[in-house]
């Protein structure tokens, strides 16, 4: 027996009849569809004494409903090893048409009684990954691993005739769908979920397209995007099949005979939205932390999402244009794949071109479940401000609170804000900006081993120098040589077991002050705000105080 199949019969590329189009339909806030699919499938058959053609249809499970199929030919109902259903023919002809009529609801989780064992080598990683993905609830855990993708997995179309394994995902950083899917399950594996890779089609701009995501079997059956960065997974998702790989064949045939020969086409389909219904999941608003700002600078814009779910989405902001259609401002930084129960507050940076004039302009942000909200921004003059930013350390344990100061708006995309000092709690990697007509970062890793700690206690001055006092205490049970450098000065300390210094390292008089302390391939750079208070200013205002009082006595004394 052998069964030839020159043309690609991958569900990625299988080919897709225009559909009746709807350009009013916004997909996300979808939640209950009725929709018509209809397959048709061509092959050829040479030698064959018994053919049997299998088709996957649109499953049924807690979210999609069969009302009605039909087909031109007689069939039965099958199951592959997956518990997919299949239909299955013994042609008459070689030419098959499938109609079907689905009720679809939007995939929100649900208590799960079930589970899918079934695993591949495809979703096999061998790399680490994140310790975040690690902290939290359920939904955190997910929520993390979707942003996490979403921002480090580019979408290239170039990967749609490829299926890639999990680890040449993670190394390449670049797929579709399927790689998006495959890299989710991964983690989730690793993590010790049960997860399958559901393919079937999704509404995208004005029509459907062939489209994967991802099913969590936990406490509850959970579908998330990966590559949409959604969840629930709308209403117009139809699932054709749940799996534990990418690789899935639409139509097989099993041929008997002399030598047979099969060709077997793409299937072609087309779908109807029979009927639909919206209903917005995040209602959101947004507003300039400052209204009137310069050109050639940065500003910073704040953004709330409310919801009665817990929500996975993607974070959209406008541009604003003049009058030529020239971008004025722009989005410079911002959360692009967000994740919340209930509320949830963000930051955004803009850049404000260098412009001649005076401007007003409006701003818009979408949530793409929910709706468009808009703040108006004033730029006039050009900016002559400089930020500066520190923090405490750049390296702390989970939990750990550091101190930041800026000269102006400090921040982190997911919320945390304080005016030019404040304290920001560090459960995971953060990234911390400044903003104050220009634009800083640093970046403060959670790190799970620190052989030691330490911290600024003091700042002194001689002349120009900055005098930094810096206590450290070796938390390891064995001796330790530690390297502390500085612009100006660099200091070997060696402490026993458990035991704590104070030691004193100079550098150059500026803000902030940079210090850092390594030990072996561990280092820790500490940094502090210094305002320096000159020793003569006192004296200065008692002279100018008794000059005052001079010539205040003097005047009464002609009187």
């Amino acid at each position: 027996m052998r069964i030839l199949m020159p043309l690609s019969v991958l569900m990625f590329i299988m080919y897709v009849v225009p559909c009746y189009c709807y350009e009013n339909i916004s997909p996300y806030n979808v939640d209950y569809a009725v929709i018509k699919v209809i397959q048709k499938i061509k092959f050829e058959a040479k030698n064959t004494k018994e053919i049997e053609v299998f088709s996957y249809i649109p499953q049924e499970d807690f979210f999609q409903k069969i009302i009605s199929i039909e087909a031109d030919q007689n069939f039965t109902i099958v199951k592959d090893e997956f518990g997919n259903k299949m239909l299955k023919f013994t042609p008459e002809k070689n030419e098959i048409k499938i109609t079907t009529i689905l009720e679809i609801k939007r995939r929100k989780s649900i208590p799960n009684n079930i589970s899918f064992p079934f695993k591949s080598d495809f979703t096999f990683l061998n790399s680490s990954f994140p310790l975040v993905f690690g902290y939290g609830n359920d939904f955190q855990k997910f929520g993390k691993i979707a942003q996490w993708i979403y921002a480090n997995i580019e979408y290239d179309e170039r990967y749609g005739d490829k299926i890639l394994s999990a680890q040449q995902v993670f190394e390449k950083r670049k797929g579709v769908c399927d790689e998006f899917s495959t890299l989710f399950i991964a983690f989730l594996r690793k993590l010790g979920y049960q997860a399958s890779y559901e393919i079937g089609y999704a509404f995208d701009k004005k029509d459907f397209r062939a489209h994967s995501w991802v099913r969590i079997y936990g406490k509850n059956i959970t579908d998330i995007d990966p590559t949409w960065c959604q969840m629930p997974v709308d209403a117009l998702h139809i699932k054709f099949a749940s799996l534990p790989h990418a690789m899935f064949n639409e139509t097989k045939i099993i041929a008997k005979g002399n030598n047979p020969e099969v060709i077997i086409y793409p299937q072609e389909i087309k779908f109807e939205i029979i009927e639909y219904k919206e209903s917005p999941l995040v209602n959101i608003s947004f507003e300039f932390v400052e209204k009137q700002v310069s050109s050639n600078s940065y500003v910073l814009g704040k953004i709330k999402v409310f919801s009665d779910e817990c929500i996975i989405t993607k974070l959209n902001l406008g541009e604003c244009v003049d009058k030529n259609g020239n971008a004025v401002v722009k989005p410079y930084i911002y959360p692009k794949c967000i994740y919340f129960c209930g509320n949830a507050k963000y930051f955004s940076a803009f850049y404000v071109s260098k412009i001649d004039y005076a401007a007003k302009c409006n701003i818009s942000a979408l949530v793409n479940f929910g709706m468009e909200t808009y703040d108006e921004l004033e730029i006039k003059g050009e900016n002559n401000k400089k930020v500066w930013l520190s923090v405490e350390k750049n390296k702390v344990k989970k939990g750990e609170k550091v101190k930041v100061f800026s000269n102006g708006h400090i921040f982190t995309l997911d919320g945390d804000y304080a005016f030019k000092q404040g304290e920001f709690k560090i459960n995971e990697n953060k990234t911390i900006y400044a903003i104050h007509g220009t634009i800083e970062k640093k970046e403060i890793a959670v790190a799970e081993y620190i052989p030691f700690e330490a911290d600024i206690k003091n700042i002194s001055f001689e002349n120009n120098t900055a005098v930094i006092l810096i206590q450290i205490k070796n938390l390891l049970r064995k001796r330790i040589n530690i390297l502390i450098e500085s612009d100006r000065e660099k200091i070997l300390a060696t402490l026993l077991p458990n035991e704590s210094k104070l030691i004193n390292i100079s550098c150059s008089f500026f803000t902030p002050a940079q210090i850092k302390i390594s030990y072996k391939d561990f280092s820790i750079t500490l940094s502090k705000y210094i305002e320096k208070k000159e020793k003569y200013s006192k004296d200065i205002f008692e002279v100018f105080k008794k000059v005052i009082m001079q010539i205040i006595e003097f005047v009464f004394s002609l009187i």
